[in-house]
C-alpha cells in the first residue's frame, strides 16, 4: 500500500509534482519557482534575439548570402531553374525574392533568417517541455538563445536558420501528434516537414531521423506508422512536381570520393564538438581532448539519479537517435559528395543537429541536482556568450573595401577580371550600382600553372544553369596568354581581383601576373585583411 500523506497518497503527491513541472496542472496554479516559467522564457527569447540582430548588424555578406540575394531577385521564369541547378529547393528562394527588394540593405534582407533564428529559441521550448518537462524546455531554449553556431546562422542570408526552424517544428509537432494524436498537430507536422525539405536538400535525410523518432517515441496508443505516412503524401507529391519540373536542368554536384571509416568518425564526433564550441580549427589534440572533456561531464551527470531515469526513458532514446542519424547521415553525405582533399563538414549543415543536442543537453541538466544544473547551465552560457563575440568577429570575406576601391576608382571603359568568377560576379551585383563588364574563370590549386574558364554562352558567369551545360577548358602558357587578351578585349583599365574560394587566403596567381605582363604593367595594388586582392592594369603602351 503506497504511504499515506492525508487523504492523498504519496503516488498522488509524486504525479502531480511530475504534472507542474511539464505544464500540466489541476485548478489554479500554486506560486512558486514554475509560476516564473513565462517571464524566464521572455528573458531568454528577448535575449537571443538582442544577440542574433547584434551579430546581423555586426557582420558583412559572404558569398553564399551574396550568390543568395542575386538568385532571389531574378525573374521568376528563370529563378526556379537556376535554385535547382545551384543544388536548392526554391522555399527560402522564393521568400527572398519579394522580400529582397532592389536596394534592400543587408540588415534588412537578413531580417527573415533572424526571425527563423528567434523562432527556435522557443521551439525548443516547447519541444523540450513536450518531451521532457518545462525546466528541460527553459534550459534547451537558453541553450539555443546562446549558441554561437545558430546565432551565426540567424545572421545568415542563406537558408540554413529558415531550414534549421522549421526542422525543429516539424519534431515538435511529430511529438505533439504522437503523443496526442490530433488532427492539428499532423497538419501542422506537415506543413513545417514540407518547409524544412523545401529549404534544404538535408531534408531528405531529416525525413530518416523523423521515422526513426517516430517509431521509438511511440507509446501505447500512439497512431499508427501509417498516420506519419500519410502525412507526407502532400511532401511527396510537391516533391514529385519539383523534379518533373526540372527535368534535364544540371545540377551542380562534387566529388564523389570515398573518405575512410576513420575519417567519418573523426568527423562526427568534430561535428558534435563544432555544435557545442562553434571551433572551426580544432586540430586533433584539441578534438579529443575536448571530447575527453565532454565525456567525463556526461558520466558526471549519468551519477545523479534522476538524470538516469531520463537516460531510460523513451523520449531521450528516441530523440537521441534522431540526433545521430541527422548527424551522422550530414557527415557522410556531406564528405562523400565534396571534392577531394576537403575533409571536413561545414559548420552549416549541423543547424538542424544542433537544437537537437541541445535538448539532449538540457534534458540531463534539468534533471541533476541544483548545484550541478546551475552550474552546468552557467557555464554553457558564459562560454557560449564569450565564442559569439570570437565568432560575430570574423564574419565577412572582404568584399566591400574591394567593392568600394573599384566603385571609388572605376572609370568609362575598365573591365573586371576575376578569380573566381562567380564571387566576384555576385558581388558586382549587390555592391556596385554601375557595374563595369565581368568576367574570368578559376584557379585550380590540383592543375598548378593552369585556369579554368566556363564555356558559357553569355561569354561569362552568370549563374549555375548556364555555366553547368558548358564545357570548361583549362589554359595555361600561351594558351593563357591568348585567353586572357581576348577576355581584356576593348578594355581601356583592368582590374583583377583575385581570392580562394575556401576562404584561406589569397592563392597562388603567378601564371596570371606572368599572363598578363606581355600587354599590362601594375598601376594600382590593394590587399585585404581577409581573403582577396585587387590589382588595377593599364595597357604598357600607355
Amino acid at each position: 500500500m503506497p504511504k499515506q500523506r492525508g487523504h492523498v497518497t504519496q503516488a498522488v503527491v509524486e504525479s502531480r509534482l511530475v504534472e507542474a513541472d511539464s505544464g500540466k496542472t489541476h485548478g489554479k496554479r500554486a506560486p512558486g519557482p514554475l509560476s516564473s516559467y513565462p517571464f524566464l522564457l521572455a528573458v531568454v527569447i528577448m535575449s537571443g534575439a538582442a544577440l542574433r540582430l547584434l551579430s546581423l548588424l555586426w557582420g558583412e555578406p559572404v558569398y553564399d548570402e551574396l550568390y543568395t540575394l542575386w538568385a532571389a531577385r531574378l525573374p521568376l521564369d528563370v529563378l526556379p531553374q537556376e535554385v535547382y541547378a545551384s543544388g536548392h529547393p526554391p522555399l527560402y528562394y522564393l521568400i527572398g525574392h519579394y522580400w529582397f527588394y532592389p536596394g534592400a540593405g543587408y540588415a534588412w534582407a537578413g531580417l527573415v533568417s533572424w526571425a527563423a533564428g528567434v523562432l527556435s529559441v522557443p521551439l525548443a521550448y516547447l519541444l523540450g517541455k513536450e518531451l521532457f518537462s518545462r525546466r528541460a524546455g527553459l534550459c534547451a531554449a537558453l541553450f539555443v538563445a546562446c549558441s554561437p553556431l545558430l546565432i551565426l546562422y540567424s545572421a545568415n542570408v542563406t537558408d540554413y536558420s529558415f531550414f534549421g526552424a522549421a526542422a525543429l517544428a516539424s519534431f515538435y509537432f511529430l511529438a505533439r501528434g504522437i503523443r496526442r494524436g490530433g488532427r492539428r498537430d499532423w497538419v501542422g507536422y506537415t506543413l513545417f516537414i514540407a518547409a524544412a525539405v523545401f529549404s534544404h536538400n538535408l531534408g531528405l535525410l531529416l525525413l530518416a531521423a523523423e521515422g526513426v523518432f517516430f517509431l521509438l517515441a511511440r507509446r501505447a496508443g500512439s497512431p499508427r506508422l501509417a498516420v506519419w505516412l500519410v502525412s507526407l503524401v502532400p511532401v511527396a507529391l510537391l516533391q514529385a512536381g519539383w523534379l518533373l519540373v526540372n527535368r534535364g536542368t544540371p545540377v551542380a554536384t562534387m566529388g564523389p570520393h570515398n573518405p575512410r571509416l576513420a575519417e567519418l568518425a573523426e568527423e562526427a564526433a568534430r561535428a558534435i564538438l563544432l555544435m557545442l564550441f562553434s571551433d572551426t580549427g580544432i586540430d586533433d589534440s584539441g578534438l579529443w581532448w575536448k571530447t575527453a572533456a565532454l565525456l567525463a561531464v556526461l558520466a558526471g551527470l549519468a551519477a545523479a539519479g534522476g538524470v538516469r531515469r531520463v537516460l531510460a526513458g523513451r523520449a531521450w532514446l528516441a530523440l537521441s537517435a534522431a540526433f545521430l542519424i541527422v548527424t551522422v547521415g550530414t557527415v557522410v553525405l556531406a564528405l562523400t559528395l565534396s571534392e577531394p582533399g576537403i575533409d571536413s563538414v561545414s559548420e552549416r549543415y549541423l543547424v538542424v543537429a544542433a537544437p537537437l543536442l541541445a535538448l539532449l543537453l538540457a534534458a540531463l541538466l534539468a534533471a541533476a541536482p541544483p548545484p550541478l544544473r546551475f552550474a552546468g547551465v552557467a557555464a554553457v552560457v558564459a562560454f557560449s556568450l564569450i565564442l559569439f563575440e570570437a565568432r560575430t568577429a570574423e564574419r565577412g570575406d572582404g568584399f566591400a573595401p574591394a567593392m568600394a576601391t573599384v566603385s571609388r576608382e572605376m572609370q568609362p571603359g575598365d573591365k573586371l577580371l576575376c578569380f573566381p568568377v562567380n564571387h566576384c560576379y555576385v558581388a558586382v551585383a549587390y555592391y556596385l550600382e554601375e557595374a563595369p563588364p565581368v568576367s574570368g574563370g578559376y584557379i585550380i590549386v590540383e592543375e598548378p600553372g593552369s585556369v579554368m574558364f566556363d564555356g558559357s554562352t553569355r561569354g561569362t558567369w552568370e549563374g549555375y544553369r548556364d555555366v553547368l551545360s558548358s564545357e570548361r577548358k583549362l589554359y595555361a602558357g600561351a594558351g593563357l596568354e591568348d585567353k586572357l587578351s581576348a577576355e581584356a578585349a576593348g578594355a581601356k583599365r583592368l582590374w583583377l581581383l583575385e581570392g580562394s574560394e575556401s576562404g584561406r587566403g589569397v592563392i597562388d596567381s603567378s601564371m596570371i601576373y606572368a599572363a598578363l605582363g606581355k600587354r599590362w604593367r601594375v598601376s594600382g595594388s590593394w590587399d585585404f585583411d581577409a581573403s582577396y586582392a585587387l590589382t588595377l592594369y593599364v595597357p604598357k603602351n600607355d
